[in-house]
């Protein structure tokens, strides 16, 4: 004969067990956030110091030279072409955390709703 604390028991259990399932889903998510974000912030910065390279170098060159052809010289086409390549790392790392971010509100939202429904 069951004891009717035992159903009581079982339910909190099940509980349990969804909650810490949502909890490592949570973790994860903020996981991947996290280690994307950091590597946007690390883009950033190489952005900040190749257009500090670029400045120096274009100032070096008006300095030396008034009439100089700034899109001409080799390092600055170098350096343009780095800033261009991390520009494009930089949207798609960004568009891979919109990604992550618009895939955790789908799978949240059909939770929610498979959670509604298991109490009517």
């Amino acid at each position: 004969m069951d004891k009717p604390y035992e159903k009581y028991f079982d339910d909190a259990v099940q509980k349990i067990q969804e909650g810490m399932s949502a909890l490592a889903a949570k973790t994860d998510e903020l996981t991947q956030k996290g280690k994307i974000k950091f590597e946007i912030m690390s883009i950033k910065r190489d952005i900040d110091k190749s257009f500090n390279e670029l400045g120096k170098v274009v100032y070096n060159l008006l300095v030396t030279d008034e009439k100089t052809v700034i899109t001409g010289d080799d390092s600055v086409k170098s350096i343009r072409q780095k800033l261009n390549g991390l520009n494009e790392k930089l949207a798609a790392k960004n568009a891979e955390y919109e990604t992550i971010s618009q895939q955790n509100e789908e799978t949240k939202a059909g939770t929610k709703e498979e959670t509604d429904t298991n109490f009517v």
